[in-house]
């Protein structure tokens, strides 16, 4: 007799973030025929794992294509990729806002290398790391000031619905399995000589243990340093 499977096996990684998304209104369809799109219906449709590169993954497309709906909007989860029309010139401001925006909210729980985009924008998003949101001496660019300004709004926006609490606590406890894994010894582990992703985990989301939460609802919280 054939034995039919009650259960399936999901990374972790991919269970928090497929429930993140759904708290948010946002259904996750894997599809051979995309890298990232959001169609009609709320419905975010993701490359399947064979058609990604090997340090892509679920959660990372996931928290950018979230930074893309912060950026632009609540009103974007009803349009099609976010509203941007990636035929414009302008649409490169809208996807320099995300990076930004990415970076800023993966940085306070240390997994802005470990879930760093991989896309042709990788060296944008790698060279304003370490001052996202301004201060790194281009604020005379009007294009830069626009997309900080954006990237501002979007981290404003991430405190509130339908975005929080889903995504804190997703981001939390991310680096709360990225930290255990990094405990345990197995964050060099990897088949075949390649270097784990987990081990861009750092360190530093130490520093989470100094982490207030501000509370501007009974629903929302939001990491700020001291």
């Amino acid at each position: 007799m054939t034995r039919i499977p009650e259960h399936r096996y999901l990374d972790p990684l991919d269970a928090i973030w497929l429930h993140a998304l759904a708290q948010m209104g946002l259904e996750v369809r894997r599809s051979s025929e995309v890298f990232a799109a959001l169609g009609e219906g709320r419905l975010l449709h993701i490359g399947e794992t064979p058609t990604l590169d090997d340090d892509d993954c679920l959660a990372q497309l996931l928290v950018h294509e979230v930074c893309h709906s912060l950026i632009e909007g609540p009103d974007s989860l009803d349009k099609a990729d976010w509203g941007i029309d990636s035929s414009q010139p302008g649409a490169i401001e809208h996807e320099w806002a995300a990076l930004r925006l990415q970076a800023a909210l993966l940085r306070p729980w240390g997994l802005e290398a470990m879930l760093a985009p991989t896309t042709e924008h990788r060296a944008y998003y790698f060279r304003h790391l370490h001052s996202p949101l301004g201060g790194e001496g281009n604020e005379g660019d009007a294009r830069q000031r626009r997309v900080i300004a954006w990237a501002q709004t979007g981290l404003h926006r991430s405190r509130h619905s339908p975005w929080a609490p889903h995504l804190t606590r997703a981001l939390e406890v991310t680096a709360t399995i990225a930290r255990c894994v990094s405990d345990y010894g197995a964050a060099t582990y990897c088949p075949g000589g390649q270097t784990s992703l987990w081990s861009r985990f750092s360190r530093r989301s130490e520093v989470s243990e100094e982490l207030v939460f501000r509370f501007e609802s009974k629903d929302t919280r939001a990491p700020v340093e001291r």
